[in-house]
């Protein structure tokens, strides 16, 4: 027996413009970053394990590639 596994993969670019990818389905929340992070930093990416990615672009933007099928 062969079993599918489809993924909702997303590319992201960090802050220091390296690609990100990331399973769409494994996103929790996005939160905008507080003080303390560098200013390149637009948006939090909050996982379903706990980890958190910081990208450089902000969180709307962020929730339209989420939103991509």
């Amino acid at each position: 027996m062969l079993g599918l596994l489809a993924l909702h993969l997303v590319t992201l670019m960090s802050p220091i413009e390296q690609a990100v990818t990331i399973n769409a389905d494994d996103v929790v929340s996005l939160t905008s970053p507080h003080r303390g992070f560098d200013p390149k930093v637009k948006c939090i990416v909050n996982l379903i394990d706990g980890k958190h990615v910081a990208v450089g672009i902000d969180c709307d933007e962020v929730k339209k590639k989420l939103e991509e099928k």
